[in-house]
């Protein structure tokens, strides 16, 4: 059964962080993960930091699609700044979004094709200086939120990177004839 919009969530043209969750038991999280390698760490990471936002400003979540619905439980009795929204297109909300924050999910690498400031709060191959921001603990995280309108990347670095990416990483397909 889809997913069922929430009546209170805030909606998407006020300001707010994306935060694309992972497959629970995901390898890049176990691996990867740094001081997050489960998705109830880094959400708890987020419920406890969430107030760090500045006025106005809110988190909001969306688990992975192909994983059962778990954290909205864990929100409920949230007074945070701190929503779940599983029913609004991921990009829909990466495009609304002032940026993302992921622990090492491919959103993270895909808000930048849509210019968006990025944290990573695991390790990943695309948190490199100027490209995304890095806040690798809890107290990081709230640093980073609690400034996160002054979210910013470097295009130049950013473009080199993606321009890397497509033309020799991930070079197009030639059809055969």
């Amino acid at each position: 059964q889809p997913p069922q919009p929430n009546a209170d969530l805030p909606s998407l043209d006020k300001p707010f962080i994306f935060v694309p969750l992972q497959v629970p038991g995901d390898s890049q999280l176990r691996l990867f993960g740094g001081n997050f390698k489960t998705v109830e760490s880094f959400v708890q990471a987020l419920v406890a930091t969430a107030a760090h936002l500045p006025e106005g400003w809110h988190l909001r979540l969306k688990e992975h699609p192909s994983t059962p619905a778990f954290v909205g439980e864990m929100l409920k009795d949230v007074s945070a700044p701190i929503y779940l929204d599983n029913s609004s297109d991921t990009f829909a909300q990466v495009a609304a979004s002032k940026g993302v924050m992921t622990v090492n999910s491919s959103v993270g690498l895909e808000a930048m094709f849509f210019d968006k400031p990025v944290v990573a709060c695991g390790q990943c191959y695309w948190a490199i200086p100027g490209m995304a921001d890095t806040a690798p603990d809890t107290d990081t995280i709230a640093n980073k939120l609690s400034s996160a309108p002054e979210w910013t990347f470097d295009p130049n670095i950013r473009n080199a990177v993606l321009s890397f990416l497509e033309q020799v990483y991930y070079p197009p397909q030639v059809a055969e004839n």
